[in-house]
C-alpha cells in the first residue's frame, strides 16, 4: 500500500485478516524528478541522513502490521549508497524488511542492506511493465526458469485487471509444474553483520525438495 492512502490502517487490517502479507511503499527519488511531482516525504539523495531518517519514520508511522517496505521509483536514491546506508540502518533497527521491486538500475540497496543487516530481497523484474497478457506470461515463464535454476524467485507487479486475470490462471497451474507459491517473506535474506553467522531463508516460488509421502501444504 502507498503510505498516504486514505484509511491505510483499515486496508492493512483487511489484508491481514484475509491472510496476506503487507508491504508499505517507500517513495524514493527518481532521476526524472522534474517530470514527477514528489511526495513530501520522498527519500532523497540530496538530503542529510537525519532528514531522510525522519522522512522514513513518518512513512513507517502511518500504519502497523506490515512486515516490510518496497521502493516506489528511486533510481537516483538507490544508486547512492551513502544516502541509503542510514535509512537501511534504521530499517534494521526496527526489523523491517526491504523488497527491491526489480526496476532499479545500478542499485546499491543490496549493499546498504548487507552493511546494516537489514532483511532484504530483490525481485528479478516487474511482470507487467508491458501490461499485455502475452508479455506478462513471458515474464512469468522467466520467473519459473529463475526458480528452477536458483531454487527460488521473486517478481513484482501492479493490480492491473490484465495482471490479475493472468495470475489467476498461472497460479492454478503452478503446483502441477512442481512449484510452491509463497509470500515474499519466504525469500528474504538477512545479511550477516561481521560478528554474526549468516542466516538465509529461501523458500518462495521454488521446486520443493524430494520427500516421501504427501507434500506439505
Amino acid at each position: 500500500f502507498v503510505p498516504y492512502a486514505r484509511g491505510l490502517q483499515r486496508w492493512v487490517d483487511k489484508a491481514r485478516e484475509a491472510g496476506h502479507e503487507v508491504l508499505i511503499e517507500m517513495p524514493m527519488e527518481p532521476y526524472d524528478y522534474g517530470r514527477i511531482r514528489p511526495h513530501p516525504h520522498t527519500l532523497s539523495a540530496g538530503l542529510s541522513a537525519d532528514d531522510n531518517v525522519q522522512r522514513l519514520e513518518w512513512l513507517l508511522s502511518q500504519a502497523t502490521g506490515y512486515f516490510g517496505v518496497i521502493n516506489s521509483e528511486g533510481g537516483k536514491f538507490a544508486s547512492n549508497q551513502a544516502a541509503a546506508d542510514p535509512v537501511f540502518a534504521a530499517l534494521a533497527t526496527r526489523g523491517v524488511a526491504f523488497i527491491e521491486d526489480g526496476t532499479l538500475q545500478r542499485s546499491k540497496l543490496k549493499a546498504a542492506a548487507a552493511a546494516s543487516g537489514a532483511p532484504f530481497a530483490r525481485a528479478i523484474h516487474k511482470i507487467d511493465e508491458t501490461a499485455q497478457a502475452d508479455a506478462i506470461e513471458a515474464r512469468l515463464l522467466a520467473l519459473e526458469t529463475e526458480a528452477l535454476e536458483k531454487r527460488s524467485a521473486l517478481a513484482t507487479g501492479f493490480a492491473f485487471p490484465v495482471t490479475i486475470d493472468v495470475l489467476k490462471a498461472w497460479t492454478d497451474r503452478l503446483y502441477g509444474k512442481g512449484f510452491i507459491l509463497a509470500p515474499a517473506s519466504a525469500v528474504i535474506e538477512t545479511p550477516a553483520k561481521p560478528t554474526q553467522v549468516k542466516s538465509t531463508k529461501v523458500t518462495g516460488l521454488a521446486t520443493p525438495p524430494t520427500t516421501t509421502g504427501d507434500p506439505a501444504p
